[in-house]
């Protein structure tokens, strides 16, 4: 049972120190293993010693993760010391650009979820409430995700996708959101072709829009390749 449970902790430490420079990653895991080393020994009864080590490495996950975001952030301010100081700027721009539109779609989202919750407007789907709290969750993530260096990229093209499902959502259920837009869309809207062509040309604006995030997130991973060679 020990020996169970130390494999697992292991591996959790392993899982967590992955993309830290190896000379800190290895130092960490080797407290790790020191650490159980020295628990294995303390009691005899092999059950009670690996309740124990679950019940530390348990309550060890949130210092664990905050230990490395502050890794990760150091390692970061690392890299761009070296950098020259006009790239710094502007990935430093770029980075603050990404977060500011990944917080705008999530809370873009989030209102549309609450109107479209609170007015309950029987000639909107009843999906569309979801569909509306789905996007705000995938806006959210791609904001987490965004905020790391290691995965912007993916955090832009999780917000990339947030802004299309969103516009989507918004658009075929103007009617669930009330107000004035939606007099104002469904005259645009009998404007427009019927079928398939009517509804690419609504939702043009939210790919237009979905490509600034993507395109953030490439120059980023772009510039970091760059520091990187």
């Amino acid at each position: 049972m020990p020996k169970h449970a130390t494999r697992i902790v292991l591996a959790w430490a392993g899982f967590y120190t992955r993309g830290i420079p190896r000379p800190i990653a290895d130092e960490r895991r080797r407290e790790i293993a020191s650490d159980l080393y020295e628990q294995s020994h303390v009691l005899d009864d092999d059950r009670s010693t690996a309740k124990r080590i679950f019940v530390r490495a348990v309550r060890g996950v949130p210092a664990d993760i905050a230990w490395r975001e502050h890794q990760l952030n150091l390692t970061e301010k690392r890299r761009l010391s070296q950098v020259p100081a006009g790239s710094a700027s502007i990935a430093i721009r770029l980075s603050l650009m990404l977060t500011a539109i990944s917080i705008v779609v999530a809370i873009s989202g989030a209102v549309a979820t609450v109107r479209s919750f609170a007015n309950g407007n029987p000639m909107s789907t009843s999906e569309m409430p979801m569909l509306l709290l789905a996007s705000t969750v995938i806006a959210l993530a791609g904001l987490l995700l965004a905020r790391r260096p290691s995965s912007q990229l993916i955090g832009s093209i999780v917000v990339s996708v947030s802004v299309v499902a969103l516009g989507a959502a918004v658009i075929y259920g103007m009617p669930s959101l009330g107000g004035s837009p939606s007099d104002i869309l469904a005259t645009v809207t009998m404007s427009l072709p019927r079928g398939l062509w009517g509804k690419a040309i609504l939702i043009t604006p939210a790919l237009i829009l979905a490509s600034v995030p993507l395109a953030l997130g490439i120059r980023l991973t772009t510039l970091r390749r760059i520091w990187s060679s």
